[in-house]
């Protein structure tokens, strides 16, 4: 009876431990896709700075790429770090609020933050920002470039009236690449 009982705790503490592997392994799994989906995302934020001209008055000194909110690149964002854009040096803002956001160049809204875009848009008051999401709905709700991931893979789509309003100009290789939203 000992010997049976000691055999069936034996079985279940395989079954945990396997279980237990079983999700460490998802854990690291997620997160490197996750990493995977925000370095790729890292080099849209970058290709945009070069595939983009601002109006005369937004061209000098540091191009600024600034975040809204939670955002997940983590360390993603190191690859670009001491690269320069069009001449400008590549600067980086993290979690900048409504009262700061006219310093940006490039602006990356997160999911998060989605409920929250009218007003990020209307406190932009049509300044030269590029902004950049990747919720369903950014472009449709006003936001300029939208980075979704739809089946594994990033996609991109570009609200041309949005960006048209607030002075940018799109190079033409980067709307071939794009959804054109209306």
């Amino acid at each position: 009876m000992i010997l049976t009982a000691y055999s069936h705790f034996r079985k279940q503490l395989l079954i945990i431990t396997q279980i237990i592997c079983f999700l460490v392994l998802n854990l690291f799994s997620v997160q490197a896709q996750v990493s995977q989906e925000y370095k790729v995302k890292a080099a849209f934020l970058y290709n945009l700075g070069r595939m983009v001209e601002w109006p005369e008055g937004a061209n000098s000194g540091d191009l600024v790429m600034c975040f809204f909110g939670e955002e997940s690149f983590g360390n993603e964002l190191d690859s670009l770090k001491g690269k320069s854009v069009k001449g400008r040096d590549l600067k980086f803002r993290r979690d900048v609020q409504l009262e700061t956001i006219e310093q940006c160049h490039i602006l990356f809204i997160g999911e998060a933050e989605q409920e929250n875009l009218e007003d990020i848009i209307f406190a932009l008051n049509d300044l030269p920002v590029l902004t950049v999401g990747e919720s369903d709905s950014f472009a449709e709700n006003g936001g300029i470039v939208n980075l979704p991931q739809i089946k594994g893979r990033i996609r991109i789509e570009i609200n041309i009236k949005a960006a048209q309003r607030v002075g940018l100009k799109m190079n033409s290789k980067l709307l071939a690449l794009a959804k054109i939203i209306e």
